[in-house]
């Protein structure tokens, strides 16, 4: 519960005083948001008469303060009524805390591993807490527990400042998996002793000097990671849990990031050569949706050949993205919808049908938008009567595809022109008219599609990943994602099997590595003989990632 006080700053007398509380925090919660307060005179100071304000503050809240806003109105002497509005900063008490954390998530051996925990009571770091963890290894493995000092030394940077850290190295006696540190912080304030806990994971590699890969796993189960997040839509920990269930897999979320990370590296050439195919194809299909990167607002696009998809996520909406995808020299057919980047960006359009139609049906079935049903029909019967001339055995030639366009332009401006009552249908009929140039594409050049499906198709799995993911912390996660939802959508618009694909992918990008390694060798020892692998690396399934010194 709080109490406001409320002070008159006025000349004359404010009464009947009453108040509500709100905030915009989902974690702050105002139960009882009404009060009142007696006459107050000028420059004087009165609490509520009555109990207060009732907040309720979720314990899920992290911050120190919640900004609340206190609406209300008076009367003067006169009977004049008046509002006035004051913000409040509420400060939250935590209590009692501690924070764990590591300064990486991965260590390779050797590696030193630094541990730092917070420790604060409310807003203020604690300075004379005793602090120590202890890190539980792969198949249980219990070390410590070990002191964790805020003294400037041990690995620790300012003395008393609240951070107490503990500084260790993981050697080749400490096993390769993951690692759960556990903190147990405890300080007497006051006549109480309090204690705090809090846990962080890390993960430790297995030595490898070439640094093309630093992790004993294999083939199969970089595949199956990488599938389980892309194909399976799990979240990161969900794919942790998956892995351990079912093949006994102990990893944690920050090595799966990494797995995905190290997976896109060695799809980027698919990648690439997807991105070159896209801009030399005679007929691209293109879309955007809303996402979101770390919380700003960025566009997922997409762009869909009949054998290839290509997704990037860019902050801007604007032909700039087309330019880079496409070049600025691209020359062929774009599919899109009404959007004014494409027809700035090349004059090669074919507006979607699929959204005009949509569009019309909806303000057809609206009872008030009754006018819109014909004018519905008439778009249907446009539509059918271009697609049954375009299906005739043989194909139409060219000037039968002009004649059918011809008639169609002028169905479609009679149907523009007709005098419209409702605001939205008229709003239908100048996008008509707006795109006027763009609809009968379709009709003259052979191979464009009227709609737009294949685009908006292929947004359809992004979408549900974001409902299921949220939103992107970083610009390196949005590449990782570009890049292996791209060739994973390409060999399922191919028919592959993007198991196999992806298996076969890794195998011959590993072994190229290993090539050009054995090649930089020779000329090392100035073309001394040096023994050569019996058989490729990868044939098996169980190989590991191949090592180079």
């Amino acid at each position: 519960m709080i109490r406001v006080a409320v002070r008159n700053t006025g000349n004359d007398i404010a009464r009947g005083i009453h108040a509500t509380l709100s905030t915009r925090d989902p974690l702050v919660e105002v139960t009882d948001n009404y009060s009142g307060w007696a006459d107050i005179s000028p420059n004087q100071t009165q609490w509520p008469v009555d109990r207060g304000f009732q907040i309720r503050i979720d314990l899920a809240n992290d911050k120190t303060s919640a900004t609340l806003v206190l609406l209300g109105t008076y009367v003067n002497a006169s009977n004049h009524r008046f509002s006035f509005a004051q913000e409040l900063a509420l400060p939250i008490n935590k209590g009692f805390y501690a924070k764990l954390g590591s300064d990486k998530a991965a260590y390779t051996e050797g590696e030193s591993v630094r541990l730092t925990s917070t420790v604060m009571a409310t807003i203020h770091h604690l300075t004379n807490a005793s602090v120590t963890v202890t890190l539980t290894g792969p198949a249980g493995l219990a070390l410590g527990p070990y002191a964790m000092f805020d003294d400037g030394s041990h690995g620790d940077d300012i003395a008393g400042d609240g951070e107490y850290t503990y500084l260790t190295v993981l050697d080749q006696s400490s096993p390769t998996g993951s690692y759960n540190a556990t903190v147990n912080a405890t300080a007497v304030l006051g006549n109480y002793t309090f204690t705090a806990h809090d846990a962080c994971s890390l993960y430790r590699y297995a030595r490898d000097e070439s640094g093309i890969w630093r992790m004993r796993l294999g083939k199969n189960a970089l595949v199956q990671t990488t599938l389980m997040r892309y194909e399976d839509r799990l979240t990161l920990r969900k794919v942790v849990e998956a892995l351990a269930r079912q093949h006994g897999l102990i990893l944690s979320p920050a090595t799966i990031l990494d797995i995905t990370r190290r997976v896109s590296f060695w799809l980027e050439p698919v990648y690439q050569e997807i991105w070159q195919k896209i801009g030399q194809a005679p007929v691209v299909y293109v879309d955007e949706t809303g996402e979101k990167v770390d919380g700003v607002n960025y566009w997922l696009w997409t762009f869909v050949t009949l054998t290839e998809t290509l997704l990037v996520i860019r902050k801007r909406r604007s032909k700039n993205v087309l330019k880079e995808v496409l070049g600025e020299e691209f020359d062929g057919w774009i599919g899109c919808d009404g959007w004014k980047s494409y027809p700035a960006f090349a004059p090669n359009i074919q507006r979607d049908w699929a959204h005009l139609f949509r569009e019309a049906r909806e303000l057809a079935q609206e009872y008030k938008y009754r006018e819109a049903e014909p004018l519905y029909r008439g778009l249907l019967g446009i539509f059918e009567r271009t697609k049954k001339g375009l299906e005739t055995d043989p194909p139409p030639g060219p000037e039968e595809r002009e004649r059918l366009a011809r008639n169609a332009r002028a169905a479609m401006r009679r149907w523009i022109r007709r005098p419209y009552r409702k605001g939205k249908v008229k709003s239908l009929a100048k996008k008509m008219d707006n795109g006027f140039a763009y609809w009968f594409s379709y009709i003259t050049h052979p191979g464009i599609e009227p709609t737009n499906n294949m685009a908006e198709q292929s947004l359809r799995e992004p979408v549900v990943q974001r409902k299921i993911w949220g939103c992107f912390r970083n610009q390196k996660g949005t590449h990782i994602y570009e890049v292996i939802t791209s060739v994973l959508a390409t060999w399922k618009k191919r028919e592959y099997n993007t198991s196999q694909m992806l298996a076969q992918t890794l195998t011959q990008q590993w072994a190229s590595v290993l090539t050009l390694t054995v090649v930089g060798l020779w000329r090392l020892f100035g073309g001394c003989r040096l023994p050569l692998p019996t058989r490729q690396m990868g044939e098996d399934p169980q190989d590991r990632l191949p090592e180079t010194r």
